[in-house]
């Protein structure tokens, strides 16, 4: 059986600590010299598009892949120190990633994080007590008598 995606033809590495403007044709050049590379998949931010800093690499074997993250795992690749290690799950698409943000989102919203640490429910609109304060005037101001006033 296979390790990486969840595919057990999938044999997957994940590569930590890439620079932003590293392409995949470089990563596909540093890990092809330890067997056949079948992919290379640098993710980015949904949002933003910018890359996130790390790669996954996919072997034909799990021979060529353990090879591959003996060899690598803590070398400097374009001035810094790599991470390589087995791929855990599945590679998530751009609108996995897009769900997996709204579900944080979410969580916060209905969890009551919030920026406003007193009740952030509280809505004016609705609050009957204002209509019963005797000192609540519908008329403006400006309209008063200055009679009322002394």
């Amino acid at each position: 059986m296979g390790r990486g995606r969840g595919d057990a033809k999938s044999i997957s590495l994940y590569v930590r600590n890439l620079g932003l403007d590293v392409m995949p044709d470089q990563v596909r050049e540093l890990f092809q010299k330890h067997g056949h590379v079948k992919d290379v998949y640098l993710p980015k931010d949904f949002h933003t598009k910018q890359p996130r800093g790390f790669a996954y690499v996919e072997f034909l074997t799990e021979d060529d892949a353990l090879e591959a993250m003996e060899s690598l795992n803590g070398i400097d690749f374009q001035g810094r120190q790599i991470t390589v290690a087995w791929a855990e799950g599945n590679r998530k698409s751009g609108v996995d990633m897009m769900r997996q943000d709204e579900a944080r989102t979410n969580w916060r919203r209905d969890s009551g994080y919030s920026r406003r640490s007193d009740d952030r429910r509280h809505d004016d609109r609705y609050d009957d007590r204002r209509h019963d304060d005797r000192r609540y005037d519908d008329r403006r101001y400006d309209d008063r008598r200055y009679d009322d006033r002394r």
